[in-house]
């Protein structure tokens, strides 16, 4: 029989495991925050391109405008639409949001453990699956993690690094060191 004295965790385990908890959930809200994000971006995309399509395909259709008009807005369709099937915008649009869905499924089992259930090897298991979803991301635009960190900053209060206009326009776009 053991003594219940021996199963009652030290202060210092409990904060061990309570920091391992606060990292897999700020890791996990910050990786789904920054794949809503991606997400929306390419479904943005793809809609773009969807309405160039429309639009540009309804002007040529009606002939408004002059024949030159037409032919650059067939050379703006066909660069629209080669665009869309070269980045499959609508296929990373979804990878994005499955890697959001199982990190907000990850996040919502760290909250909704009760705080007399955190123990380390809960902690560990929550990072574990955390750093297996990250194994599984495409390479992170630096920029971009920034401006996660700076909205997950806000909301906890902390400090946030402001970046340029410049650099939050081209976040999406290029991969940027992380220069405020």
């Amino acid at each position: 029989m053991t003594d219940p004295v021996d199963n009652i965790a030290t202060d210092q385990e409990l904060d061990h495991a309570w920091n391992k908890r606060e990292s897999a959930l700020y890791r996990a809200e910050l990786s789904a925050l920054y794949h809503q994000k991606r997400e929306r971006f390419f479904e943005l995309l793809d809609k773009l391109g969807k309405a160039i399509a429309v639009f540009g395909g309804s002007a040529a259709l009606w002939k408004i405008g002059n024949p030159d008009l037409v032919a650059q807005i067939a050379a703006f369709i066909t660069a629209s639409s080669a665009l869309s099937l070269v980045f499959s915008f609508s296929e990373r649009s979804k990878r994005h949001a499955e890697l959001a869905r199982s990190f907000r499924e990850i996040a919502g089992d760290i909250v909704g453990t009760s705080d007399f259930e955190i123990r380390d090897s809960k902690a560990s298991e929550w990072m574990g699956k955390v750093c297996a979803l990250e194994a599984k991301e495409p390479p992170a635009l630096s920029a971009l993690v920034v401006m996660c960190q700076n909205e997950l900053a806000v909301a906890r209060h902390a400090q946030v690094y402001p970046q340029s206009l410049f650099v939050r326009c081209m976040a999406h776009f290029f991969d940027m060191p992380r220069v405020v």
